[in-house]
């Protein structure tokens, strides 16, 4: 019996340590399970559903072309390749090179760079290398304007500073920009110009960016020498008014500015890039809180798997698509998520924005159909010009799509229609959009870039009114402008100087 309970008691007690190793055991499993499970991945919201690149499709769509539908991508592929063999059959493309970043996604223009975030900026600020988004390109030149050192009337920064005089001499005391009662702000006689007050948010936006792409923020003391009014601007200050006036219009759905006309999403958008651009150069939490709001509603007037659209229209559009870019590419160079479907709608949209041209986006004036007539009785009769062009070279990328041959065609179109400042070929919208494709890719396309911004600092420099034309000092005339009836001379200003930043040499 004694041995018999000694042997019961050792098998008990081998059964117990045999059940506690394997209960430990199995603790120990369950740990190593959940520490090597990655956390859930939590995407951001879409008003969208799904992000997914493209809808369901009989047909489906392989990846965001600018090919046309209905042609293959043989047949594309021959074309492309056809438009760069001389008569002899000799290939006459440059031999530059592309290489691919592994890393590169959506919305990065850059790809991903040792201790950066996608998509984001390594140049804010005001300093050499710095002052804006260009200030890479431009080098911190614009700061010789607060040094009093340009005295030539042909320098760009020179007449960026007196575009910017003339707007901080036209804001108005509560930090806006009127588009037909600026005239109130004027020494003397009124300057002319007018366009409706119903665009007075979107030409706010207009001037505050002007400031902001010059290098000026809400922290900058310099001051602009305003000798029309005899009066000193600290542009700190203007950026600031100009900031609190669209965030005090901001209503409780994010968006900016006038619902009762016909170009909402245009004049959304460009309030939303303003405040996403201000939002990343200062960091101020006040304007990040109203730049996510503006996002928001951004993205809330984005068509399923497409882009944006005004006048009330069931089809989204170029522009408005191309302005809404603009706005979320400020949006997340600040660190504002974006979802991956707004990328593949824009993508869409340029896809689908072509006329009866294999290459698509190259005939593109301002709708679908090249030539259609955008406001009748004010604007159907000026030239169109490759507005599509410009937008494929500057959204493209960002929305993940690498650099490909067909671009040159692209660049191409933008220097064949170069800017002249005469007749019905006056653009400064469509001139606004090319610089900035061609500011963009510059290193790609060092010559078009040239010669397409020389021929627009051409047209746009000698024509800038001086300080013997009074009050106008700094401004455009809008007579000649496609666009100079709706938005008038605060638009022509402000677009002006956004355009000869990008321009600059």
């Amino acid at each position: 019996m004694g041995m018999n309970g000694t042997i019961r008691a050792l098998a008990f007690l081998l059964w117990t340590v045999a059940i506690s190793l394997a209960l430990l055991s199995g603790r120990r499993d369950a740990g190593r399970s959940e520490s090597s499970d990655p956390e859930p991945r939590i995407d951001p919201p879409s008003p969208f559903g799904e992000s997914r690149p493209f809808p369901p499709s009989d047909n489906p769509v392989v990846e965001p072309s600018i090919f046309d539908p209905e042609c293959d991508y043989e047949e594309n592929h021959r074309q492309f390749n056809d438009a760069f063999m001389d008569g002899k059959g000799r290939d006459l493309r440059s031999r530059d090179v592309h290489i691919s970043n592994p890393d590169r996604e959506p919305g990065d223009i850059r790809g991903r760079q040792p201790g950066r975030a996608t998509g984001v900026y390594d140049a804010m600020g005001v300093g050499s290398g710095g002052g804006g988004r260009y200030g890479g390109r431009l080098g911190g030149r614009r700061n010789l304007i607060a040094r009093g050192r340009l005295t030539e009337p042909t320098d760009p920064a020179f007449a960026i500073a007196a575009g910017l005089a003339w707007l901080a001499r036209h804001q108005r005391p509560d930090g806006g920009w009127e588009c037909a009662e600026f005239g109130f702000q004027c020494r003397n006689a009124k300057c002319p110009g007018p366009g409706y007050d119903k665009f007075d948010a979107g030409v706010t936006a207009l001037a505050v960016l002007a400031f902001l792409h010059a290098g000026y923020t809400t922290l900058s003391r310099t001051e602009l020498v305003d000798h029309t009014a005899g009066h000193r601007w600290r542009t700190g200050d203007v950026v600031k008014r100009g900031l609190n006036w669209l965030a005090a219009r901001q209503a409780t759905d994010g968006s900016i500015g006038r619902r009762d006309h016909s170009w909402v999403a245009i004049q959304h958008a460009a309030a939303t890039w303003a405040l996403c651009e201000a939002a990343g150069l200062t960091g101020n939490d006040a304007v990040r809180q109203s730049a996510d709001r503006a996002v928001d509603f951004l993205l809330s007037l984005q068509h399923s798997y497409s882009g944006w659209a005004d006048d009330g229209r069931e089809q989204a559009d170029l522009i408005a698509t191309a302005w809404a870019f603009r706005g979320l590419t400020a949006a997340q160079d600040a660190g504002i998520t974006v979802p991956r479907s707004s990328w593949d709608g824009i993508a869409l949209q340029i896809a689908d924005a072509r006329c009866n041209r294999p290459f698509g986006a190259l005939d593109v004036a301002y709708w679908k159909n090249a030539g259609k007539v955008v406001c009748q009785g004010k604007n159907d009769d000026w030239d169109s010009h490759p507005v599509g062009a410009a937008v494929a070279l500057l959204a493209l990328p960002r929305c993940g799509r690498e650099p490909v041959e067909i671009d040159r065609l692209f660049a191409n179109a933008l220097v064949s229609d170069l800017p002249t400042y005469s007749g019905k070929k006056v653009d400064y919208h469509a001139w606004n959009f090319a610089a900035a494709a061609m500011a963009l890719r510059e290193r790609e396309f060092p010559k078009h870039a040239e010669a397409f911004h020389a021929a627009v600092r051409g047209a746009l420099i000698p024509t800038q009114k001086v300080e013997k034309d009074g009050c106008t000092n700094g401004s455009w005339d809008v007579d000649l402008d496609r666009w100079g009836f709706a938005g008038g001379r605060v638009f022509s200003t402000a677009l002006n100087v956004l355009t000869l930043v990008d321009a600059g040499e």
